[in-house]
């Protein structure tokens, strides 16, 4: 999973437009729409309620420093940082996954390739 951010990361951050060529404030009646993905992408209640029962120490899960808060807010950074890069990087031609702007060079197909290979020989050791 990280070496992925990374490989994205490095994509995102080549040929930077100087950030004055972006519009920096959106339409207030988008604001809705964007709240809606926010809850879509940190809302996965059933997952949760699974992680919880099956948790050795299920009290945990909740509190301040708990693991939902913890998860959660790894979530919003992220997408945070990707969609403010993402944006900065390609404006009003971003698609709706970073990933379907990448350039479709050598260099990604290599890597694409290598993930394929080895993520069926690293899957068993990473899985618990």
């Amino acid at each position: 999973m990280y070496t992925g951010l990374a490989a994205i990361f490095y994509f995102l951050f080549q040929d930077l437009p100087p950030i004055t060529d972006r519009k920096l404030v959106a339409d207030p009646w988008q604001l809705p729409l964007v709240f809606s993905i926010v809850l879509y992408a940190v809302t996965s209640v059933g997952v949760m309620l699974a992680i919880e029962s099956n948790m050795e120490k299920p009290q945990s899960f909740l509190g301040c420093c708990g693991l939902l808060n913890c998860s959660t807010a790894f979530i919003i950074v992220i997408n945070v940082i990707f969609g403010l890069i993402g944006y900065w990087r390609y404006g009003d031609k971003t698609r709706a996954s970073i990933s379907l702007n990448l350039p479709t060079n050598e260099t990604t197909r290599s890597l694409r390739r290598l993930c394929r290979r080895f993520l069926p020989i690293l899957w068993p050791a990473l899985s618990p």
